[in-house]
């Protein structure tokens, strides 16, 4: 499978590792309570936007499909170890690293 991981916050007890997002005004849940058009959200739907931004970057200086897939898993750091492109049950190929992927060959 071609996965990387990306920060998209933990959704665990505190909001404090989630990711900042604006909400239509009047509709933030609990940790957005008091910052009316914002609240803390967890998951891919956060993660989604920074890998698409790495890729655009890729697709932008002229890389192929195959080449922003091999970049991306080549580049992506797993955390706790600092490898690259080593592929885990916890986070695939690892964390996007979009100053690395830029640079890559």
């Amino acid at each position: 499978m071609n996965v990387v991981a990306a920060p998209g916050g933990a959704a665990l007890v505190s909001c404090a590792d989630d990711i900042i997002s604006t909400v239509p005004a009047g509709s933030e849940g609990t940790c957005g309570a008091g910052r009316p058009g914002y609240d803390f959200y967890a998951g891919t739907s956060m993660a989604t936007p920074h890998v698409t931004g790495v890729a655009a970057l890729l697709t932008a200086q002229g890389r192929s499909v195959d080449d922003v897939y091999r970049i991306l898993k080549s580049t992506a750091r797993t955390p706790g170890t600092g490898t690259r492109g080593t592929y885990t049950p916890t986070y695939g190929y690892g964390i996007v690293d979009a100053a690395a992927a830029v640079a890559a060959p």
